[in-house]
């Protein structure tokens, strides 16, 4: 599905994972922001999803986006492995998860072209674990995200505790809810960076 028109979009960053059910030798595709792609789709948000996935196995994801019409970058697969987490369900038919591999995301930066798509839209979106936290701190560094609205999901709960937790920890008194979203001018996140 193509991305919407410039100027009406949201951008949605954060990593897609292998979900690695190890009790019950499945694998599926997972992850924060495919989670919010998947409910944004059925809402009918306009939307571009801006991640990566190894080489690897991109059919797993690409077969799940392409069922659900979910719009996505055209530099969606990259050499390397995806990310993985291994998950067991617990006797509560609660899921425990562990030891995360970030795969390509380790190295993730937005090519030059999903930069401009980024710039055309009006609002980023972030799912903020280690590899989009370092890419929020390349792009305000280099100003890609001036004048763009930049909410934000913290993976695994607030922004001040958990592992993984941000370099932005006055964020949340900006305006947060109780799954860990925040809202703030992307020019304002610059000056809440921990020194």
């Amino acid at each position: 599905m193509a991305p919407p028109a410039d100027g009406e979009s949201i951008s949605l960053l954060g990593p897609l994972s292998l979900d690695i059910y190890l009790d019950r030798d499945l694998v599926l595709p997972g992850g924060g922001a495919l989670n919010m792609a998947w409910h944004w789709r059925r809402a009918g948000l306009p939307f571009e999803l801006l991640s990566r996935v190894g080489d690897d196995r991109p059919g797993v994801f690409g077969a799940f986006l392409a069922r659900h019409r979910i719009p996505h970058s055209s530099e969606l697969v990259a050499p390397g492995s995806s990310s993985s987490i291994d998950i067991v369900i617990r006797p509560d038919l609660q899921p425990r998860m562990d030891n995360f591999v970030e795969g390509v995301w380790s190295t993730f930066a937005l090519t030059p072209v999903e930069e401009t798509r980024l710039r055309a839209g009006r609002r980023l979106h972030m799912v903020l674990v280690e590899g989009a936290i370092r890419e929020l701190d390349r792009l305000l560094a280099t100003g890609a995200l001036a004048g763009l609205e930049l909410p934000a999901h913290v993976e695994g709960g607030h922004p001040r505790h958990g592992e993984g937790a941000t370099d932005y920890p006055d964020a949340v008194g900006l305006a947060t809810d109780s799954g860990g979203s925040f809202v703030a001018p992307a020019d304002s996140l610059a000056r809440l960076r921990k020194t």
